[in-house]
């Protein structure tokens, strides 16, 4: 038998670097005792590859990366967006949302956008992190429900109906990442990206410069 490629998968390349490394040399002992030569070898996801690229071998696996996550300098490969569907001024200690969980400190402009846990937003950014809108960031306030989110557009100038909201990406000169979202709902990028639903309509730009 001769093998194709032989290969192993880091356990805690983005965060434990004496594993990482003594993973590695197990690895290449390992391999160093084929009869047969163990044909293509590879070990580095995308962590490994950043943290470790002595670790290289033959190939690497570049995962997330390749869509501009978790990788400095790379450009995202998406954006995430919906759209402000309705807006309400509140008066001084109004809740919003299930659970009453937000109140409001004085008056404020509340935006609702079409998009919630359904979608992908998870639950947990209940009162955490910002959208983006009219290139401004917008705090998330109160509980995501399945179809909607609501934030304060108080500090937003003319923000009306139909105006665009931006979950992940650029809008003006302020951006949201992946990360950003990740450490707001309490989990990771992958997480963060498989959880866009299939609702969500998918648009596929040609132009790299553009986000899609």
């Amino acid at each position: 038998m001769r093998l194709a490629g032989t290969w192993t998968h880091f356990a805690s390349s983005e965060s434990d670097d004496a594993m990482t490394r003594r993973q590695f040399e197990i690895f290449l002992d390992a391999v160093s005792r084929f009869e047969v030569g163990p044909g293509m070898r590879h070990a580095c996801n995308s962590a490994g590859a950043l943290n470790h690229p002595d670790f290289a071998l033959d190939a690497v696996r570049c995962g997330i990366s390749i869509y501009g996550c978790e990788w400095p300098g790379t450009r995202p490969a998406l954006a995430l967006r919906a759209t402000v569907t309705h807006l309400k001024t509140v008066e001084k200690g109004a809740t919003v949302g299930y659970g009453a969980l937000w109140k409001a400190p004085g008056q404020a402009r509340v935006a609702t956008v079409a998009i919630g846990y359904a979608d992908g937003v998870h639950r947990a950014r209940a009162n955490r992190g910002h959208v983006l809108v009219r290139g401004h960031r917008a705090p998330l306030i109160g509980m995501v429900s399945m179809d909607a989110i609501t934030l304060d557009v108080s500090d937003v100038p003319g923000v009306q109906v139909g105006d665009t909201a931006t979950l992940i990406g650029r809008d003006r000169d302020q951006v949201i990442t992946a990360e950003e979202v990740a450490e707001w709902s309490g989990t990771i990028s992958y997480e963060v990206l498989t959880s866009i639903g299939q609702r969500v309509e998918r648009r596929h730009l040609p132009n790299p410069s553009r986000q899609a």
